[in-house]
């Protein structure tokens, strides 16, 4: 299995160096890919230092500065790389951390979605599994979606819940600034999104996570 996420600029300084240091904690036997836009030969050098390989994801996007929409496609494109070693892939967001190991059990289902509590089920989009097939899949949806982005994840959520089989289990907690402890479901953390509101700022949300390192 290969280890794999993507970042914009932004969140590439804000959260790359926590994400690789709990990677490589706790799944130092993992190879690891990051999908970048336009990285600059630091960050390409910061990768490697780290042992993940790097790809530039650019030329699928035709703007210099893209809008947000348009890192969100690039995480399901991120795997285009990939295909070619057949391995399954673990697809996360770079802001959900891993905090403890989790032992990986084979799935009969298309993917499985590493979920957290939300409006009382078992959802989420921050890491998942894909077999090799629904991977090959998956790109070429994020292919067609890239050209002209929604503006949220649930066009392409809901896409592959009618698509594919999915497995979930409750392994992810959203950590708030009022959390003082950790469930013990929980192997990755990730904080509560940006969109509501009250803005958080990436630096915010980094201080958060850090807390439970």
């Amino acid at each position: 299995m290969i280890l794999c996420t993507s970042a914009s600029p932004e969140y590439f300084n804000d959260y790359f160096d926590l994400w690789v240091s709990q990677c490589n904690k706790f799944y130092p036997e993992l190879k690891k890919h990051i999908a970048l836009f336009k990285p600059s030969k630091e960050d390409i050098r910061k990768c490697e230092f780290n042992g993940v390989d790097v790809t530039d994801l650019s030329d699928f996007i035709d703007k210099d500065k893209p809008e947000r929409e348009y890192f969100f496609a690039m995480r399901w494109l991120s795997m285009l790389p990939l295909l070619e070693t057949k391995e399954d892939l673990l697809l996360m967001q770079i802001n959900c951390i891993p905090i403890k190991k989790q032992t990986f059990v084979d799935f009969e289902e298309d993917q499985y979605r590493m979920g957290h509590f939300k409006k009382g089920e078992v959802t989420g989009l921050s890491a998942q599994i894909f077999h090799h097939s629904t991977a090959v899949k998956v790109v070429e949806k994020a292919k067609e979606i890239i050209k002209s982005p929604p503006e949220f994840d649930d066009v392409m959520d809901m896409w592959m819940r009618n698509n594919f089989s999915t497995k979930f289990e409750l392994c992810v907690q959203r950590v708030t600034e009022k959390d003082i402890d950790i469930k013990s479901y929980a192997h990755w953390i990730i904080t509560r999104s940006g969109n509501g509101p009250v803005k958080i700022e990436n630096d915010a949300k980094l201080g958060i996570l850090e807390r439970f390192i």
